[in-house]
């Protein structure tokens, strides 16, 4: 092909447009070869110099010849632009072999030298962070992430890998499906049901215990290694072991033939591969099966080593009597003996067997003598045993000379239960009564062991041989126990017969009581004693009682009812007393219910934690001071909270300097702050005030306050006394502030009914968040607004606590509200209790008492700068109405109105209101009438709350107005819920009725059938009273209550004058007295049902009266009683029997006997008029 191909060679030089621009290019278009290639570059550069001269020549320039030859070796160019260019170099960049010829051979060496330079890429190199992603609390170690901050981890966790639970309501009520009865709690709930309706839950309703039965503990085994002995949960994670096993590791070879290992491991990874091909075939079924018998999917999890199954501890039951190392089996025992302790199989054999006959021969023959325990009374069948278990469990010292041989007693000592043999003696002290067995004793703590032992506080128990007095039922009926020994001690202020380990405790019952009530019971009497608890009202028995004790207030008791005592029985001891009854026939006449309650140790209790500082502080210290009321040493520190917490005690505490809020430092910035109200226009000076004085807003019993002016600054404050807020004392001396400098913050009481939060908005919202800060850690209204509140001890503001006075817990700040609105179910003292070993206060939770210990240990560490406690008392007694009310007010607001103008004012507005009809404005959500001032805030409040409308709205009216004045036309709207005290008042009998309606019917009583009012001295009927009584604490006030005096008769006239019908109606009631009775009752008024309850008998006597002129009949049965009617005198005559009980009363007057409801119709009718005096006519009224 590349003959047939013809190629012509142009010159480029033959174009003339070419040579213009290169006129010389000889240069570059020769080709050169490998061989002549250093000899050309020699000519060009000699050529080079050459021009570079000239330049330097035409320039003026002189330099030597080295300088040139440099120039020259560095610079290469072509000779026609250097010539061209006659300036000299400044800047000349240094080329060495990059020349380039066109149409030459590219060079091989720079090929090359670029290769090197690419392969030579920069690496990064990285170091190990496991460490510290281990440490970090931001690394994620499911998605391997790590986080930039904690926050956003811990978002991340919340979001992505907790399991979401039911949270529920702290507020929740349960409610009882049969008698829809609302219980506080879960617990509660079913105690009610259990007691009440005989809800007894079944045992398979119950969660299922998490049990490991024989098929687990034999399937399990079958997953154990056999190189480490170990168990796992799965064939799978044991596969994964072994797996582990036969990987190789990176370990140093010790010295030896590797040839001789190696064969060696060979020869143990072929037998472990065989074994584990053969699990592997396996271990598929086995799943099946595992998978068939239970529901349940088991997480698999690769196990490492040292790190066993959860349930591998519950799995031991034998152990080592040398190592005390457990084990599964006994052949894993024999074969752990063999090669750690040296024996042999046949010894281990005998020595089980010779056990194992030992055991039979005890169990099996009950009359054998055995060693019995004289602490727990535990039999033992060999004096070995008996010395390791006072060893082990008393920690006492062995004597064998007090050891004695006793025979086998079926009683235990501690309950009336029986058992046939002594292991079964054993088990039940264990599974029953192991605080006994597991007791301590030593010899030191044995004076304070017996003054620790509690008792009864008014009851003693006499045994009937002996005739020595016990503090328990079961120590006076054990006459063969208490007998051996002859220690007595006789009291001299009962000159009764005691043990010297009951002495300390029956000096304590002299601290109550005097006389005491003593039980003589015999040995059978013993099942049929019952301890009632006064706290939860369930009966016990003996064994039973003393561990409630203590536990009472923490756990909720679970008991059952008795439906032959009518008494509620505690769960353990049902089944023993239902047999009492059911078997034996014992009547509830026959149980011997003692109540009482036990010694409480006055003086702060003893705990387990920390018990070298509590030695220092609440043990008996001599040289210390003393309580008056106990005379128990205490250090100083604990002394204070002795008296406060037990005692009740007020504490005097000068030493303290509190940081009151008040102006102490005026040229702070931050507290130069007024509080100004905008519903009363009253100025307050700290935080705290205010929010006493939005509480004096919502409490009744607050009507009015003592109001002054400032005329110099216009400020409108409480009080008499006080000056004007902004006069202060400064060093001893009272200054005047500038009303300029300070800042004034307007608060609405109204939004003090809703959280913490919300109110802290509305009343700070115009400051910065660290303004607040500085105005709220001074206060005891911190945390909480709603409830009120009284100092204790005062202290600083960081460790300050809140204590529930119901309950004397000390409870977490943020569950202030929920606490006191969860004590009205008395769900308040069945909290858990967590005291404090320093100073003795209670806490009801865990984590608030762990940071309150915290603060002690820092108050030790710095002993130079001491720290009070700060202790605050809430939810007291006297302010269950306030709090209630606050409960209360979440959906349900009340607005004061006037009963003349119906404009709406504040609380504390109603004395010093005048009614004005001019500046008058009318709301058009509600239909009320605010001043033109008001208008704007009641408005707000119905954009920014829903749940401000009419429904919820309860108007309560105040003011004086006449009911019988002819009245304007009701401007207001508003015809929802509203409350008017209005009362009528007669002007004869001073008898006050709550009903308008009820005026025609008012019939002037007597002095003695009035009620008169403790409170405000009025006379009201007695149905009345009570409705009367109950508006004290509520609504009624001086200002809220309408009294209208009246006369009956201008009242009649009026009527019969300006309506003719009425008289005809009026002479047709007298014409027909049924009717007459029917019309006074026809009136639906709710108010008219607590009037006068007036019979027919006392109508017709009426009547009688009027036509005889003083002269009635009255109908007397046999036993002596009087009737004004014959009707309810027969049917008192049919019904009359001896065995009656009824109710005698005979008048002061006429000396009649007549029953309760006769005589108060008696007194209406015939001495309601002094004027008049009646004549009797008795009539006696047989059976017919």
């Amino acid at each position: 092909m590349s003959d047939e191909i013809d190629i012509e060679e142009h010159d480029l030089m033959d174009n003339p447009t070419i040579k213009q621009i290169f006129p010389d290019l000889s240069v570059i278009k020769q080709e050169l070869n490998e061989y002549f290639f250093e000899d050309i570059v020699q000519d060009v550069k000699l050529e080079q110099a050459t021009a570079v001269t000239e330049c330097l020549s035409s320039s003026k320039l002189s330099y030597k010849c080295e300088e040139i030859e440099k120039c020259n070796e560095e610079i290469i160019d072509n000779k026609s632009n250097i010539i061209k260019d006659t300036e000299p170099l400044k800047d000349s960049k240094k080329l060495h072999r990059n020349v380039i010829i066109l149409g030459s051979k590219p060079n091989k060496d720079c090929e090359a030298n670029k290769r090197k330079h690419q392969k030579a890429e920069p690496q990064l190199k990285l170091e190990r962070v496991d460490s510290f992603l281990k440490q970090s609390r931001r690394y994620c170690h499911r998605c391997f992430i790590l986080f930039p901050k904690v926050n956003i981890y811990s978002l991340h966790n919340i979001n992505t890998h907790n399991k979401r639970r039911k949270v529920y309501k702290l507020h929740a009520k349960h409610k009882c499906t049969k008698c829809n009865e609302i219980l506080s709690s879960r617990s509660n709930l079913m105690r009610h049901k259990r007691n009440v309706h005989n809800n007894i839950q079944n045992n398979h309703t119950s969660k299922p215990k998490t049990t490991t039965t024989e098929a687990e503990i034999q399937s399990n085994k079958g997953n154990q290694c056999f190189h480490c002995q170990k168990l796992f949960p799965t064939p799978n994670s044991l596969i994964e072991h072994l797996y582990e096993v036969l990987a190789p590791k990176n370990t140093e070879t010790p010295k030896g033939s590797l040839e001789d290992k190696e064969e060696h491991a060979n020869l143990c990874n072929i037998e472990l591969t065989s074994k584990i091909n053969k699990l592997v075939s396996n271990s598929v079924e086995k799943d099946i099966d595992n998978q068939l018998k239970k529901n349940k999917t088991v997480t698999h999890q690769p196990l490492t080593d040292g790190i066993k199954h959860e349930n591998e501890k519950s799995k031991l039951s034998v152990k080592c009597d040398k190592c005390m190392e457990s084990f599964f089996s006994r052949n894993e025992l024999r074969y752990h003996k063999m090669k750690n302790h040296k024996k042999t199989k046949k010894k281990i054999a005998i020595k089980i067997k010779r056990v194992q006959k030992t055991n039979s021969n005890s169990t099996n023959k009950s009359g054998n003598l055995l060693y019995s325990c004289q602490f727990c009374s535990k039999y033992n069948f060999s004096m070995k045993f008996y010395s390791l278990h006072i060893l082990s469990d008393h920690k006492a010292q062995v004597e064998p000379r007090t050891a004695k041989m006793v025979r086998f007693k079926p009683q235990c000592i501690y309950c009336p239960s029986k058992m046939s043999n002594m292991k079964s003696y054993n088990t039940h002290l264990c599974k029953y009564h192991i605080n006994k067995v597991k007791r301590r004793i030593n010899t030191s703590d044995n004076q304070e062991n017996s003054e620790r032992k509690s008792g009864l506080r008014s009851v003693l128990f006499q045994c009937l041989e002996c005739n020595t007095y016990f503090l328990s039922a079961l120590e006076a009926m054990s006459h063969s126990m208490h007998s051996q020994s002859l220690n007595d001690w006789q009291c001299e202020d009962c000159d009764n017969k005691f043990k010297n380990e009951d002495m300390a405790v029956h000096k304590e019952q002299h601290a109550h009581y005097n006389t005491f009530i003593e039980y003589s019971l015999p040995k059978t009497a013993l099942k049929l004693v019952l301890y009632k608890c006064f706290n939860c009202t369930v009966h016990y028995s003996e064994h039973t009682f003393l561990p409630h004790k203590g536990n009472c207030d923490s756990n909720t008791p679970n008991s059952m009812y008795c439906h032959y005592c009518d008494i509620l029985v505690n769960k353990g001891d049902m089944g023993f007393h239902t047999r009492q009854h059911e078997d034996s026939n014992v009547k509830s006449s026959a149980f011997s219910i003692i109540e009482t309650e036990l010694l409480d140790t006055e003086g702060l209790r003893l705990s387990t934690e920390r018990n070298n500082i509590n030695k220092d502080l609440h043990m008996k210290i001599c040289n210390t001071q003393k309580c008056e009321i106990c005379s128990i040493g205490f250090a100083d520190n604990a002394n204070s909270l002795h008296n406060m917490d037990f005692h009740k005690k007020s504490i005097e505490n000068n030493t303290v300097e509190t940081t009151d809020p008040k102006f102490t430092d005026i040229d702070k910035n931050y507290l130069n702050y007024l509080y100004k109200c905008k519903s009363c226009q009253i100025s307050v000076t700290t935080y705290d005030d205010v929010i006493n004085h939005c509480q004096d807003h919502y409490d009744f019993t607050q009507t009015h306050l003592t109001i002054n002016k400032c005329e110099q600054c216009g400020l409108v404050y409480i009080g008499k006394d006080s000056c004007c807020p902004t006069n202060y004392n400064v060093n001893g001396k009272r200054v005047k502030v500038n009303i300029k400098n300070f800042t004034v913050i307007e608060f609405d009481p109204f939004y003090m009914r809703f959280d913490n939060v919300f109110w802290t908005r509305h009343i700070f919202a115009y400051i910065s968040d660290e303004q607040i800060v500085k105005i709220l850690d001074n206060s005891m209204y911190r945390y909480e607004c709603r409830l009120k509140m009284e100092e204790l001890q005062p202290g600083f503001s960081h460790s300050a606590l809140y204590k529930c006075d119901k309950c004397q817990f000390i409870i977490e700040p943020q569950s202030l509200y929920t606490h006191a609105e969860n004590s009205k179910s008395s769900s308040c003292v069945n909290l858990g209790k967590y005291p404090c070993a320093h100073c003795g206060l209670c806490f009801s939770s865990w984590k608030h008492k762990a940071a309150h210990v915290k603060e002690h240990e820092e108050h030790d560490a710095n002993a130079l700068d001491p720290k009070p406690l700060r202790l605050i008392l809430f939810n007291k007694t006297e302010h269950e109405i306030f709090n209630q009310t606050m409960f209360d007010a979440f959906n349900k607001y009340i607005l004061y109105q006037c009963r003349k103008c119906e404009r709406v004012v504040d609380k504390f507005q109603r004395s010093a209101h005048e009614c004005d009809y001019s500046k008058l404005k009318k709301c058009m959500n509600c239909g009320l009438l605010f001043h033109s001032l008001d208008y704007n805030l009641h408005f707000i409040r119905h954009e920014e709350l829903e749940k401000f409308n009419v429904d919820c709205i309860f108007v309560v009216m105040f003011g004086q107005a006449n009911d019988f004045d002819c009245k304007k036309k009701n401007r207001s709207t508003f015809n929802k819920a509203k409350l008017d005290l209005t009362l009528y008042k007669c002007n004869k009998c001073d008898l006050c009725l709550q009903s308008r309606n009820s005026l025609l019917q008012h019939t002037c009583v007597i002095d003695e059938s009035r009620c008169k009012c403790s409170k405000c001295g009025l006379y009201f009927l007695e149905n009345d009273i009570l409705r009367h009584c109950k508006l004290h604490d509520t609504y009624y006030d001086e200002f809220n209550t309408n009294i209208i005096t009246y006369d009956v008769s201008s009242i009649i006239n009026a009527r019969t004058k300006s309506n003719a019908k009425s008289k005809e109606i009026i002479t047709a009631e007298k014409d027909d007295p049924q009717r007459h009775v029917e019309n006074d009752f026809a009136d639906k008024n709710d108010f008219k049902l607590k009037n006068i309850i007036k019979t027919k008998a006392s109508i017709k006597n009426m009547i009688d009266v009027k036509e005889s002129k003083g002269n009635c009949k009255i109908y007397k049965c046999v036993c002596g009683f009087h009737f004004l009617d014959i009707v309810n005198a027969r049917n008192h005559v049919k019904m009359c029997n001896v065995r009656m009980k009824i109710s005698k009363q005979s008048c002061f007057k006429c000396n009649l006997l007549f029953t309760p409801g006769e005589l108060f119709n008696h007194l209406l009718v015939h001495h309601s008029d002094k004027n008049l005096q009646y004549e009797y006519d008795i009539v006696t009224v047989y059976d017919s």
